[in-house]
């Protein structure tokens, strides 16, 4: 069990973002960073603004390097990007008051941090409406995505073993249908009974602190569970017994109808020789 719990923390683990690429734009009246990720890009994003220093922290992204780089803009000077408790921060450095505004791409594997002067005209900045061209990191998603499958796989087949190996455990055991096991037949008690035909009849049984009401016979039927204390009397067996009726006749009319179709089919089968 801990083996498996291992694999589904891992496959989790693969489903989170992580930043791959950084690259820097410059304009004239703005800069522009694009990043870009292995997985679509749903965290939260906040910024904080000191003198000179705005701070942008994406939560729910991983990064494991440090990036330090100058820029050579009148906008921006230099660009810090770091990693942090379960997230990444990304600094940027002006000797101006400047704005900042992130957008994401259509299919979130990308970002867009586009700085400008905080006096430049306010201008909408639209959302990028392509993906990133970045092979390299769709080869990466793509191996990713394999990987989770290959687990998810091994997974099912280990519960399909599991399965299969349950019912082989108990071939061979003794006792009820209901209780597979000799020890829960010991502990089984017969409550109350009532028969059908000559071949079924209702029984109450306690097990465990519940009771379970039965049809034995031809074939195994539950009819209903209770819990402890439930039925304690003759007259309270006849109530369940009546609110079980219409379960109970249609039981018995499915089994009446396959008799009768086994014996006309076998009557038709038959052919007399001389």
């Amino acid at each position: 069990m801990r083996f498996i719990v291992l694999f589904l923390l891992a496959a989790l683990s693969l489903s989170a973002s992580n930043l791959l690429t950084h690259n820097i734009y410059e304009r004239s009246d703005r800069v522009d960073i694009m990043l870009s990720f292995d997985a679509p890009y749903e965290g939260k994003i906040f910024q904080k603004k000191e003198k000179g220093i705005t701070v942008l922290t994406l939560e729910d992204l991983y990064f494991n390097e440090f990036v330090e780089r100058g820029i050579n803009s009148g906008i921006l000077q230099e660009l810090t990007i770091e990693p942090t408790q379960n997230s990444t921060a990304v600094t940027l450095k002006s000797n101006q008051d400047i704005s900042v505004l992130a957008s994401k791409t259509v299919d979130g594997f990308g970002l867009r941090i586009r700085a400008r002067l905080a006096s430049a005209p306010a201008q909408a900045a639209p959302l990028v409406t392509t993906p990133l061209p970045n092979t390299q990191s769709q080869s990466i998603v793509d191996g990713r995505y394999m990987l989770v499958v290959g687990i998810m796989v091994f997974l099912l087949l280990v519960l399909l073993w599991v399965k299969r190996k349950i019912p082989l455990a108990n071939k061979g055991k003794s006792g009820a249908w209901l209780f597979p096991n000799n020890a829960a037949t010991e502990a089984m008690k017969i409550l109350y009974q009532k028969p059908l035909d000559g071949a079924n009849k209702v029984v109450l049984l306690e097990f465990e602190k519940h009771q379970y009401l039965i049809v034995t016979g031809n074939s195994n039927l539950l009819l209903e569970r209770f819990g402890e204390g439930r039925v304690q009397s003759d007259g309270e067996f006849k109530n369940v017994f009546e609110q079980n009726r219409q379960k109970l006749d249609e039981y018995l009319r499915i089994q009446q109808n396959q008799l009768s179709a086994y014996k006309e089919k076998a009557s038709q089968d038959f052919t007399p020789t001389r």
